[in-house]
């Protein structure tokens, strides 16, 4: 069940943190869920990512991108992201899913630089998912992209 949908911009938050998010999803009707919310009623496995944006209209119906707030650990953040769909996958979960162009890690700490391997990180999920790993800060507003 969605916690959100048919809005222009999600504002996103993890409780107990000051990491935040705001989401544009532009002329595209999206559904926000907590992935919490879908862990109590599928038995997700930890660890999993925040949140899953998930297009309504055709012809993306059904394509999803996927939110993790976190504080610095990037590769916990990937770990959780790649949980995460692979649970929705396997489980079925959503109708219709598939993967959007890109899914968001925001960092409330440190990016790291690009020199200190998130290239080859985020080479590594492009490789896999074909689908961009992108970092972005907390407080910012991202444009999601279908």
């Amino acid at each position: 069940m969605p916690i959100a949908r048919d809005k222009k911009i999600f504002h996103l938050t993890e409780v107990g943190t000051n990491n935040h998010l705001y989401v544009s999803c532009a002329n595209i009707k999206c559904e926000l869920y907590l992935i919490d919310n879908l862990n109590n009623s599928l038995n997700i496995e930890p660890p999993r990512c925040d949140y899953c944006l998930r297009s309504t209209e055709p012809p993306i119906e059904g394509v999803c991108t996927f939110i993790e707030l976190k504080g610095s650990d990037i590769k916990h953040a990937v770990e959780q992201i790649e949980n995460t769909i692979l649970q929705l996958q396997v489980k079925k979960t959503l109708k219709s899913f598939g993967l959007a162009k890109a899914v968001y890690i925001s960092m409330s700490g440190r990016i790291p630089s690009l020199h200190s391997g998130l290239q080859i990180l985020k080479q590594k999920f492009f490789n896999k998912w074909d689908c961009e790993l992108k970092t972005v800060r907390t407080g910012t507003t991202v444009k999601i992209l279908f």
